[in-house]
């Protein structure tokens, strides 16, 4: 399965809010059916990209997800 964590978004600090483990179906059966309540975020860095890439997905490499937090929706 794909890993996921959560991010909290307080006064400009990210604080993992939730770790779960999310498998691909269940993102593709979520997103069939219109759930936009989730952000999927992925964190690999751009020559990872270049072997796959996620429809949909923001892409933040993971040393830049604390810059630029506030590109993310805190309620999501």
């Amino acid at each position: 399965g794909a890993g996921a964590v959560g991010l909290k978004i307080l006064a400009g600090r990210i604080e993992v809010a939730v770790v779960q483990t999310v498998e691909v179906t269940e993102i593709a059966r979520r997103r069939a059916a219109g759930d936009n309540s989730f952000v999927l975020l992925d964190v690999r860095e751009a020559e990872e990209l270049q072997v796959a890439q996620v429809a949909g997905a923001l892409h933040i490499p993971m040393g830049e997800v604390p810059q630029r937090a506030k590109e993310l929706d805190p309620d999501k």
